[in-house]
């Protein structure tokens, strides 16, 4: 065991900084460390699972870290400063106007000091749970003046701010938003306004990357890219991957209360759908006649036949259901490869449940079937909306084959624990995160410390990628945390608001 003490004064012969004292000091800050975490935690969650949540949670505290950045400075010293002349065509020549000086959540502290902003809105979820100041904090980084480019975009990371990254901060901003009016009793509207402003410019920067050309296509029971050519042809991937479930995501609904205090966009929102009945047609049916549970409105790209068509696939263990999650590529590809020929040249993807076997994305990152945290927790959201919707009229069987029918609460649960098991001890007392990592599975100095990967095996769950971050991997402590006090029934009749409001709080307003 290693004693440290940090202090201000000098230490002389007569003082003993690791005396009495020190234990006391110690013993105590340990209770009152159990006793904050306890308050966090729901009593329903097994004493292993508590421990997943609080060591997530405490990871995700640990990776703040001091950020400086001064766009201006750093383009002159690599002569790309777009103002200069002379200058060179250089990486972030964009972000001339960008100076970072703050304190962040990092995905990964071991390494540099770097942020990533997609990765930063996830961070926030957790982060709420014990600190929804800094969580808002955060988010309000990312929107200011010296960090948003002047055309809206949101600087990815440092080794090139102008990647294009998922607009998830509009989610992000808008749970904690309904975090804190569960937590505080009201809603900060200065906060809602300020970031509503500079995300409807993010928004606007979106929707001019994208062209007029539909880029996707549904067939099968999912939903495929479309590729399209120079010469204006154009040809289906058929891979069913993560792309194909994200579609499920974009999903919202709106309780009765909402529209009787927006009656005037409500109204433009039924003109415009009027005006393009051809949207209609594939859409989910909304408005007056589609009302759901509690007279609940949707607003949902998938119909109700598309919404089960594309959950029989995922929900298959032979495609995209893992024991630990939900797969980002179909295990179907396992031993039917996606062969596309181009210019006289063979492209493949293949199902790849561990690294990567290619340098795509610097080669230690991998779409092609491993399980991420990130996009789990969008699935999960969108599966819990459509039962806010729906209730029990809505069953698919989970999994598929198994005849087990679940509604979507129950689906978005069993997701959620999948992914939970990742971390914890099963029946042989192993942990299947450290996969055959031996040390890590009996070593007692090892074997409850958990590290949370940057992604998971799409079969056996193991760790994969960067093993010391802690970053979107944090999600978990939300899953625990969420699934350990909402009830199903409680969540029909509250509404969205059940899902923000921690055991035991009688507080909380309409969200």
């Amino acid at each position: 065991m290693i004693r440290l003490r940090l202090t201000n004064s000098p230490l002389g012969l007569k003082r003993k900084p690791f005396g009495k004292n020190f234990a006391e000091l110690l013993a105590r800050k340990l209770r009152e460390a159990d006793e904050f975490y306890q308050s966090a935690t729901p009593s329903s969650v097994s004493a292993d699972a508590a421990q997943v949540m609080r060591q997530a949670i405490a990871g995700m505290l640990w990776s703040k870290q001091y950020y400086h950045w001064d766009g201006d400075h750093w383009l002159e010293e690599h002569y790309a400063h777009p103002l200069h002349h002379g200058s060179r065509d250089f990486r972030n020549r964009e972000w001339f106007h960008m100076i970072n000086e703050d304190i962040i959540s990092m995905p990964d502290k071991w390494e540099y000091p770097w942020y990533a902003a997609w990765d930063l809105a996830f961070h926030t979820l957790p982060l709420a749970i014990v600190d929804p100041d800094f969580a808002k904090e955060q988010m309000e980084l990312m929107l200011r003046g010296i960090y948003l480019h002047p055309s809206g975009q949101l600087p990815a990371y440092k080794w090139n701010f102008s990647d294009v990254n998922p607009p998830v901060h509009a989610w992000a901003t808008l749970f904690l938003h309904r975090t804190e009016q569960a937590l505080r009793g009201k809603a900060d509207v200065d906060f809602l306004r300020k970031a509503f402003n500079k995300l409807m410019l993010n928004f606007t920067w979106w929707v001019s990357r994208k062209d007029r050309f539909v880029k996707n296509v549904f067939e099968d029971g999912f939903y495929y890219d479309l590729l399209r050519l120079p010469d204006g042809s154009a040809t289906r991937l058929k891979v069913r991957s993560m792309v194909g479930l994200l579609p499920l995501c974009a999903t919202t609904v709106i309780e009765q209360w909402q529209r009787e205090r927006v009656p005037q966009a409500t109204a433009a929102y039924q003109a415009r759908l009027r005006q393009i009945p051809e949207l209609l047609a594939s859409i989910h049916p909304t408005g007056p006649g589609h009302l759901g549970v509690a007279e609940r409105g949707i607003i949902a790209l998938v119909n109700p036949e598309r919404l089960r068509r594309i959950l029989s696939k995922m929900l298959d263990e032979n495609e995209f259901l893992s024991p630990y999650g939900i797969r980002s590529l179909s295990k179907f590809h396992e031993q039917h490869p996606y062969i596309f020929h181009v210019n006289g040249q063979e492209y493949r993807v293949d199902y790849l449940p561990g690294e990567s076997n290619t340098g795509m994305f610097g080669g230690n990152s991998n779409w092609r079937g491993p399980i991420w945290m990130p996009v789990n927790a969008v699935v999960i959201r969108a599966l819990l909306n459509f039962y806010l919707y729906y209730g029990d009229t809505f069953k698919i069987e989970c999994p598929t084959g198994s005849g087990q029918m679940m509604n979507l609460f129950e689906v978005s649960k069993e997701i959620a624990q999948r992914l939970t098991r990742i971390f914890l001890m099963d029946e042989q007392g192993k942990r299947p995160v450290y996969g055959s990592t031996e040390k890590f599975q009996s070593a007692p100095h090892w074997r409850d410390y958990i590290l949370f990967y940057e992604y998971f095996h799409g079969n056996n769950g193991a760790g994969l990628g960067a093993s010391h971050q802690t970053g979107w991997t944090g999600l978990v402590a939300k899953f625990i945390q969420l699934f350990g006090f909402l009830d199903p029934q409680k969540l029909l009749e509250a509404g969205k608001g059940a899902a923000f409001r921690p055991e035991g709080s009688g507080g909380g307003v309409k969200t």
